[in-house]
């Protein structure tokens, strides 16, 4: 009995110190980044993009989540983000700063933009519906 209580109390140490380290990890990444939206009449925006979710609801803030190729899951960190192009209604380009790209197919929970524009109410945005996102780097 002893032992079923310590194994009890060691897997829930692990899952309490598993759930704290993607916390901790996720409070690294910066959110709430500028930047310059095109729209496929060719007009654009500079918004600040407060992240990415479903027409429900913003599902992250510092994250995008899509689908490979082979159907596996792919995180691309937001401030790791440069662009986004090549979208079509299932997919886009993420194009990362240090210049790699991945093709990503678009998922339900983060298939719309959550953007900021000056003053303006929080705006939401279905990715499919822009020709580009462009990250815009602040002045400091």
């Amino acid at each position: 009995m002893k032992i079923l209580k310590l194994r009890i109390v060691v897997v829930s140490l692990g899952l309490i110190l598993s759930l704290s380290f993607a916390m901790d990890a996720a409070e690294h990444h910066a959110s709430a980044r500028m930047a310059r939206v095109t729209l496929p009449n060719g007009t654009y925006r500079t918004v600040t993009l407060d992240g990415f979710g479903c027409s429900a609801a913003i599902c992250s803030k510092v994250f995008v989540e899509g689908r490979t190729s082979d159907g596996s899951a792919a995180k691309i960190w937001i401030d790791g983000l440069s662009a986004i192009r090549d979208i079509t209604t299932n997919s886009a380009v993420f194009v990362m700063k240090d210049g790699t790209q991945q093709r990503l197919s678009l998922i339900t929970d983060f298939r719309v933009l959550y953007l900021q524009e000056g003053s303006s109410k929080p705006q939401k945005l279905d990715l499919s519906k822009v020709q580009s996102l462009q990250m815009v780097e602040s002045a400091k």
